[in-house]
C-alpha cells in the first residue's frame, strides 16, 4: 500500500509540475549525481508515504561505487523503498551502464522524476533522462516514464583536445565516436535489461549535437519504459 500511495503522489505532482518548457533547466546541469532519500507527500499519503532514493546530476565513471555506499548508509532506514527517482542530463556511458548494474542488482524500480524540496515537504515532478542516463535508466526492474518527463538519446561520443605541435599554435578538438566493439556492447547491455535493439540502432543515428526524444509509442516497442506503475 505504501508503493502504491507513493506512485498517486508521483502523478499527481507531475501533473500539476507545469508547462514541458520548463523542463530544461531540470537536469542538474554538470554537477556530478548526488543521492538522497526523500518522502514525496502531497497530503494524500496520511503519513505513510515511503522514503524513497532521488538521484540528480552528471553520470561519471564512479557513481556506481557512491551509489553503493549510499545504500549502505542508508540501510538503517527501515521506511527505504527500492524505488529510484532519476533526473540527469547524461555523462558518460560505462558509468551510466554500470550504475543500471547497480539499480538491476538492487532490485530497483527507476522512475524519471526530479525532487525538489526536503523533509516531507519534497515534491516529485517532471524529470529529464538525457544521454547516457537512457542506459543506467535500462538497469530498473521496472522502468516508468510518467507523463511530461523525457528521456533523450543520440549517438555515443566524446570531444578528445589535442595541441598544436608548435607553441602557441591553438588546441585542436576533435570528436571521437564509439567503436563498432561500444556499441556491440551496448547492444548485448540493453538486450539483457530486456531492452530492444533497436533503441541503440536509433540513438547511434542521431548527430551528438542533437537530441531524438524517445516517443511512448517507442517507450513500449522497445520495451524501454510505461507510463504508469
Amino acid at each position: 500500500m505504501r508503493l502504491r500511495a507513493f506512485l498517486i503522489v508521483l502523478f499527481g505532482a507531475a501533473a500539476l509540475a507545469g508547462a514541458l518548457g520548463g523542463c530544461a533547466t531540470m537536469a542538474g546541469g554538470g554537477a556530478p549525481m548526488d543521492f538522497r532519500v526523500a518522502k514525496v507527500d502531497d497530503g494524500r499519503c496520511s503519513g505513510h508515504c515511503p522514503d524513497v532514493i532521488a538521484a540528480r546530476g552528471q553520470i561519471g565513471v564512479d557513481t556506481a561505487d557512491r551509489f553503493v555506499a549510499f545504500l549502505k548508509d542508508a540501510s538503517a532506514d527501515k521506511a527505504l523503498r527500492d524505488v529510484v527517482l532519476i533526473d540527469s542530463p547524461g555523462g558518460k556511458v560505462v558509468g551510466a551502464m554500470r550504475l543500471g548494474m547497480a539499480f538491476r542488482k538492487l532490485g530497483a524500480a527507476v522512475v524519471v522524476a526530479r525532487v525538489a524540496g526536503g523533509g516531507t515537504d519534497a515534491v516529485a515532478g517532471p524529470g529529464l533522462c538525457m544521454s547516457a542516463c537512457a542506459y543506467a535508466f535500462m538497469g530498473g526492474v521496472k522502468r516508468v516514464v510518467p507523463s511530461h518527463s523525457l528521456v533523450g538519446i543520440h549517438r555515443m561520443s566524446r570531444v578528445e583536445y589535442e595541441a598544436g605541435g608548435s607553441a602557441g599554435a591553438a588546441v585542436v578538438a576533435q570528436r571521437v565516436y564509439a567503436t563498432p566493439d561500444m556499441v556491440a556492447a551496448l547492444t548485448s547491455y540493453a538486450r539483457s535489461m530486456g531492452v530492444g535493439e533497436g533503441l541503440v540502432k536509433l540513438a547511434e543515428t542521431v548527430p551528438p549535437a542533437n537530441i531524438h526524444i524517445v516517443t511512448p509509442d517507442e517507450e513500449r516497442r522497445w520495451r524501454l519504459a510505461t507510463s504508469k506503475f
